[in-house]
């Protein structure tokens, strides 16, 4: 059972930590708004 109880504690604290980096991605990207605009602009053109 403790063993169960460590997987199911590893997996949420992965799926954390993926979210943490996701979102840091999401601050660059906002960041990085006006020229992500014109790349796609020029790329669905």
């Amino acid at each position: 059972m403790p063993a169960l109880l460590r997987y199911i504690l590893d997996v949420r604290r992965r799926r954390f930590v993926r979210d943490l980096q996701r979102r840091a991605e999401w601050a660059d990207e906002a960041r990085n708004a006006p020229t992500m605009q014109a790349w796609t602009k020029a790329f669905t053109r």
